[in-house]
């Protein structure tokens, strides 16, 4: 078999990865067969094959091994030869062709010499299939009084199959005659991994604006303290320890609070355009409450942040967190994935989202190997595999942000770009 490259962090998600590809024209590709055989002939080259009548106990089968969990589906694709003499009938067939995963059997249907299948599609125990022929039958070997026929399959193969890492594939092609009457074959069989490439924006509240985001985090946020508050018995509790919580505001410097009612628009909109959203429980460590990610500018069509490593050694004492990972949409459209290692306090590096819809997502993964920083017993944080993470999943955070691609802070505010080319934004 021929693995595909894996995904770099740089290059994004993968939407779809081969791990396997056989074509047999070498005898190496039949180690992986039990029951493999080769034959050929000019016009279909090498091919896994032939099976006729008395192989229906000695079909071929291989397991596949070593397949990526966290994959979405699997696809299964392979050519079926058609040779010689198929029948539909009862007297001589009907022949037919299954393919087994996992011991769950997909009917393809019945084939015939006399016909073309053409396009067949079908679902079975949720393996979505479809084949089609690669053309009309003609000769293309063996019994000069047939005709033959390619085609071409294609599986997909929903994750509980491969829960474990491996799926077994067996090919039945079930005929009633010896190969010099009628015989089936198998060529070009690969296995591939798919990806859900829009995993994150699948969460995108599409219709929920900047201020309902807001108040759905800090509704979380209240909910989880009630939650945690093992103490609390009645709303009394609640209201004293809101009204805690407010005197310990007062003592906050009012020096770092940006005074954004005198601030350009634009300026402005970057302090309050990067909302949080509430992810996987995640337990941080840390006295810091700056938040990881910055706007620099917006222009609409994309957002230009900063990443900052903003929990390990910025009071003092260094340190430095084992990587952090940033997850976006890049400005060429690709989803983009860059991970840093070895992180110390401060900026990581500037990046450029593009928008959709008025917003991008940005998802921010952290790991820490002392586990004093990060905790998430859940082990519910998922990073996606084009970031190349490795670690303990429970010594892992995941922080995502949406981020408002015009500034809000000017909706039908006239901007001066320059003496001769005001700009009017609207959020």
């Amino acid at each position: 078999s021929s693995p595909g490259p894996s995904p770099s962090p740089g290059s994004g998600c993968v939407p779809t990865r081969k791990i396997s590809e056989q074509t047999f024209s070498s005898t190496n590709d039949l180690r992986s067969w039990t029951n493999g055989r080769r034959d050929h002939s000019s016009q279909l080259g090498y091919f896994l094959g032939r099976y006729d009548v008395n192989d229906r106990n000695r079909q071929p089968y291989r397991e596949y091994t070593n397949i990526n969990r966290n994959a979405a589906s699997l696809k299964y694709e392979l050519d079926f030869y058609e040779i010689d003499s198929w029948d539909a009938d009862n007297n001589y067939g009907p022949d037919c062709v299954y393919v087994y995963f996992d011991g769950v059997r997909v009917f393809l249907g019945i084939f015939s010499m006399s016909r073309d299948e053409g396009t067949r599609r079908g679902k079975h125990s949720d393996i979505e299939w479809t084949c089609r022929s690669l053309g009309a039958p003609a000769h293309l070997g063996f019994n000069s009084n047939y005709k033959d026929q390619k085609h071409r399959c294609s599986f997909t193969i929903p994750r509980r199959y491969f829960s474990d890492g491996k799926i077994t594939v067996k090919l039945d092609a079930q005929v009633t005659s010896a190969k010099n009457d009628e015989s089936g074959g198998w060529d070009n069989i690969k296995l591939y991994e798919n990806y859900d490439c829009r995993r994150r924006m699948q969460h995108k509240p599409s219709s929920l604006s900047l201020d309902r985001l807001i108040e759905a985090e800090k509704k979380v946020s209240v909910e989880e303290e009630i939650l945690e508050d093992e103490g609390m018995e009645d709303g009394e509790d609640f209201v004293e320890e809101t009204f805690d919580a407010e005197e310990e505001e007062e003592e906050v410097d009012n020096d770092e609070i940006p005074d954004l009612a005198n601030m350009d628009c634009r300026e402005a909109s970057k302090f309050v355009d990067a909302v949080p959203v509430p992810m996987e429980k995640c337990e941080v460590a840390s006295d810091e409450e700056e938040q990881p990610l910055q706007i620099v500018s917006q222009d609409g069509d994309t957002v230009t942040f900063s990443i900052s490593q903003v929990w390990k050694g910025c009071g003092g004492g260094g340190g430095a967190i084992n990587w952090i990972a940033t997850d976006f949409i890049a400005s060429d459209g690709e989803l983009s994935c860059n991970r840093s290692d070895t992180v110390r306090c401060g900026e990581v590096g500037t990046y450029t989202t593009q928008c959709e819809d008025g917003v991008s997502v940005v998802d921010v993964y952290t790991y820490d190997h002392g586990g004093d920083i990060f905790q998430s017993p859940d082990k519910k944080v998922f990073v996606p595999l084009a970031c190349n993470a490795y670690g303990d999943e429970t010594k892992m955070c995941h922080f995502r942000y949406m981020l408002q691609c015009q500034p809000s802070l000017c909706n039908g505010v006239v901007v001066e770009e320059d003496d001769n080319d005001p700009m009017v934004l609207q959020a």
